[in-house]
C-alpha cells in the first residue's frame, strides 16, 4: 500500500496542505511546533479512525474551523487505487471509501494499514501488558485474516461472564465457560506462533541493527502453562466470584523481554537500546506480513534521531531502505539524513515546502 496524494484540512495548525510523497522513504523536516507530525496524525486518522497523540497535544481542529479533513488517494499492491476520507467534528467523525459510508474502523484499518513508531514506543519494553497485547493483536489483525473474528468472538463471552460474576449467578457463569475456553484457546494458538515467528525475525534485525544484546521472547498466554483452560475457569470460579472478574485466559497474556537469556529488559538496557528493540521487532513484524503476502504497511515515524546517534541512524535507514515500504520520518536533521531517492518536505508553520 501506498499514498499517492494526501489532503489536509484544519488540522491543527495545518489550514490547507497537500502532499505528494514518494513510494519510499518520505523526510519531513522542521522546527519543533511546525507541524510535522500533524502530518502523520492525518496519516493515521485516515487508516485507523483515532489520533495517536495525547490529549495534551491540544485541540484536534484548527481554532476557529467547525471539522477537519483529511482525504487520501492510494494504491494497493496490486495496482488497485482506492481513495478514502476522514471528517473529524467536535462531536462526530464521518468516513468515507470511494465516496461510500463506512462504519467499522476496522474497515480503515484493513483498507490502509498503518505502522507507527513513536518516541515513546520504548515503552512497550517498560510499562504494562496492555501494549504488548495490543502489539500482538494489531499484528495478526494483519496477518491472519480470522484474527479479529476471533477477538470479537472471545471479547463476548468475557463481557457475559464478568457480568454474571458480579450478579453472583454461578450457574451462568459455568453457562459462558466452554466458549470462552474454545475461543481462549484458539486465540492462544494464533499468539503463540506468532510470537515464535517474531522471536526469530527480531534476532535478524538486532544484528543488521548492529545491537550487541541476544533478546528473547518470553510469551505468557495468561494461565498456568500445559493447562485446560476450561479447567483452569471451573477451578477460579469461587476467587472470579469473590473479585468480579476473570482472573484467567488470554486477555490476561503478556510477553517478557529477555538480554541474553535471563535479565528483563527494562531493567538493563537504555533507552536508545530498548528503542533499538522496539524498531527491531517492528522490522521483524513487517517481514512477517511481506512473507504472508498480506498488504504492506505504510511506516510512520516521528522523531527518528531522538535517542540515536548517527552510526545508529544510519544503520536504522539501511534497514528501512530494504524493507520497501512506503515510510515517512519526522526529523529536525532532514540535511543530514538525506540520501538519493528519498522525498523531503519541509514544514514552517503548517505551510509545506518541497526540497
Amino acid at each position: 500500500m501506498r499514498i499517492e496524494q494526501l489532503q489536509i484540512s484544519n488540522l491543527r495548525i495545518i489550514e490547507a496542505m497537500c502532499l505528494e510523497p514518494g513510494p519510499g522513504i518520505n523526510l519531513v523536516t522542521g522546527s519543533n511546533g511546525a507541524g510535522k507530525t500533524t502530518i502523520l496524525e492525518a496519516i493515521h486518522l485516515l487508516g485507523n479512525g483515532r489520533s495517536f497523540r495525547h490529549p495534551e497535544a491540544g485541540p484536534l481542529l484548527r481554532e476557529g474551523a467547525d471539522s477537519a479533513l483529511v482525504t487520501g488517494k492510494m494504491v494497493e499492491d496490486g495496482g488497485r487505487s482506492v481513495k478514502l476520507g476522514v471528517q473529524r467534528k467536535h462531536k462526530e467523525f464521518i468516513a468515507r471509501k470511494n465516496g461510500e459510508a463506512v462504519h467499522r474502523r476496522s474497515e480503515l484499518l484493513r483498507q490502509l494499514p498503518l505502522q507507527l513508531l513513536l518516541p515513546v514506543s520504548h515503552e512497550i519494553v517498560e510499562k504494562g501488558p496492555e501494549m504488548r497485547r495490543r502489539f500482538i493483536d494489531q499484528g495478526l489483525f494483519h496477518v491472519e485474516q480470522s484474527y479479529h473474528r476471533l477477538v470479537v468472538e472471545y471479547a463476548r463471552p468475557l463481557k457475559q461472564r464478568n457480568a454474571a460474576l458480579r450478579m453472583g449467578d454461578l450457574n451462568l457463569v459455568r453457562s459462558f465457560n466452554p466458549l470462552l475456553a474454545s475461543t481462549g484457546e484458539q486465540l492462544n494458538n494464533f499468539r503463540t506462533s506468532f510470537v515464535e515467528t517474531l522471536e526469530k525475525e527480531l534476532a535478524e534485525r538486532l544484528v543488521r541493527l548492529e545491537s550487541q544484546e541476544k533478546v528473547s521472547l518470553e510469551f505468557r498466554q495468561g494461565w498456568a502453562q500445559g493447562e485446560s483452560l476450561l479447567e483452569i475457569l471451573g477451578r477460579n470460579e469461587s476467587s472470579d466470584m469473590k473479585h468480579g472478574f476473570t482472573a484467567a485466559g488470554p486477555h490476561r497474556a503478556d510477553i517478557r523481554f529477555r538480554v541474553n537469556g535471563k535479565a528483563a529488559a527494562s531493567k538493563v538496557l537504555s533507552r536508545g537500546q530498548q528503542k533499538l528493540l522496539v524498531y527491531g521487532l517492528v522490522l521483524g513484524y513487517l517481514e512477517m506480513v511481506h512473507k504472508a503476502g498480506q498488504e504492506a504497511p505504510v511506516l510512520l515515524i516521528d522523531d527518528l534521531d531522538a535517542e540515536f546517534d548517527a552510526r545508529r541512524i544510519g544503520a536504522v535507514l539501511d534497514q528501512l531502505e530494504d524493507a520497501a515500504l512506503q515510510i515517512f520520518i519526522t526529523t529536525l536533521k532532514g540535511n543530514d539524513l538525506k540520501r538519493e531517492g528519498y522525498g523531503v518536505f519541509h514544514v514552517e508553520q503548517g505551510r509545506l515546502s518541497v526540497k
